[in-house]
């Protein structure tokens, strides 16, 4: 696990987020397929503000989604801060969240690694004021044209109720929605056990990783189909329009 995650560190080191990520997967052999990632998307992803949606299953995907994206100074993610203890260079590409609790279900492999990852020794109400500071400063970013990483459900399986209301804080504080964008990526074919990838002999067992990126909204957009709501309100309504494109993929 630590040469595992030395390597990526020196990666994020000597790269940057996105290439960083990239080069470890391509070291790797990870196998990615990628779908509906179209020019327009692409060029999103360039330069315009927007926050990027992911599905977080594993331990892998915050790996992932960052590889196929461009490089840009303004890229960033909103993770747990767990991530740090396995590449410290994160630090200056992440805001933190911390979550130091175990969910319910939570699968042997994902156990195991949070007990070698440090989560952070505070107390929750410390926790919930700097993940309020994170959010804000999120907000802030993507509105001066930035590009955000979030992943809003924490290491669990797709279900309803899963997604944290911080999206909806994040949402409602873009200050321009009419020019700010929100694209979302569904990832399948991680598992709990994707650190064994880096083995040259176990790799091929492994399926290829696929991310399907969704057509771009504007966030002026989603916020009108939902109005007068509040944060967790937002939250469950985004939620549930996420859960059925997934079902429409999965039914195609």
């Amino acid at each position: 696990m630590s040469r595992v995650g030395n390597a990526v560190d020196n990666n994020i080191r000597d790269f940057g987020l996105q290439k960083g990520f990239l080069e470890a997967l391509n070291t790797w052999g990870v196998k990615v397929a990628v779908q509906n990632l179209t020019p327009e998307i692409n060029k999103i992803f360039e330069g315009s503000p927007v926050i990027l949606i992911g599905n977080h299953p594993t331990f892998s995907e915050p790996f992932v989604l960052p590889a196929l994206l461009p490089q840009r100074e303004d890229a960033f993610m909103v993770m747990s801060q767990s991530f740090l203890s396995l590449a410290p260079h994160l630090k200056q590409h992440t805001l933190p969240i911390f979550m130091g609790y175990r969910t319910k279900g939570e699968g042997v492999m994902t156990s195991v690694l949070r007990k070698i990852l440090t989560y952070g020794d505070i107390d929750y109400e410390n926790a919930h004021r700097r993940n309020i500071e994170s959010i804000d400063l999120a907000a802030s970013r993507v509105s001066s044209g930035g590009l955000g990483i979030v992943f809003p459900a924490p290491l669990r399986q797709l279900s309803n109720g899963q997604w944290k209301t911080g999206l909806g804080y994040l949402i409602n504080g873009i200050k321009y929605p009419s020019e700010t964008y929100l694209i979302e990526a569904y990832i399948e074919g991680t598992a709990r056990h994707d650190v064994l990838r880096a083995n040259p002999i176990l790799r091929d067992r492994y399926p290829e990783i696929k991310v399907i990126f969704r057509d771009p909204q504007k966030i002026a957009d989603i916020k009108g189909r939902m109005p007068k709501t509040n944060e967790r309100e937002l939250t469950v309504g985004m939620e549930k329009d996420y859960l059925e494109w997934v079902k429409s993929l999965k039914r195609g």
